[in-house]
């Protein structure tokens, strides 16, 4: 006759066993998505710098630290960040959506939602700046020539 810890012994190993897998393959999943939350943050870190950045343009350009060709200049620099800020953004929605599906919550998807929809904004602003500033321009230089 088997004592009964060995009995138990032999319950806990064919727990063990078939338990790994599954364990394995959750802890996977839950790094994964804790990797996806790292990502988002560095996202959210990206465009509170370019927020800075703009800011301190703003403000140097207000105390006539720099002219109108440097800012302008600065000002397209900032353009082009937005820009390639939104790039990842479908991937990171994806990779969202796979972990959402697993069950897990994301702790900054409100503020990353919320980046997206200020960088995209910032380029639909920036683009209606430009095109009235451009057709200004036009209708100045009609009016004088």
């Amino acid at each position: 006759m088997v004592s009964m810890e060995l009995q138990i012994a032999q319950k806990k190993i064919r727990t063990y066993e078939s338990d790994a897998e599954d364990i394995i393959h959750a802890s996977r999943e839950a790094q994964d998505c804790m990797e996806c939350e790292d990502f988002l943050d560095q996202a959210i870190l990206a465009l509170t710098w370019i927020d800075r950045a703009e800011s301190s343009l703003i403000e140097a350009a207000s105390e006539g630290l720099v002219g109108d060709e440097e800012a302008a200049e600065i000002q397209n620099i900032i353009a082009s960040l937005h820009e390639h800020w939104l790039r990842p953004c479908a991937l990171a929605k994806g990779w969202v959506q796979k972990c959402i599906g697993r069950n897990f919550e994301i702790r900054n998807l409100a503020e990353f939602n919320d980046c997206c929809e200020r960088a995209q904004d910032w380029i639909e602003r920036n683009e209606n700046y430009k095109l009235a500033k451009a057709a200004r321009e036009e209708r100045f230089a009609q009016e004088e020539g």
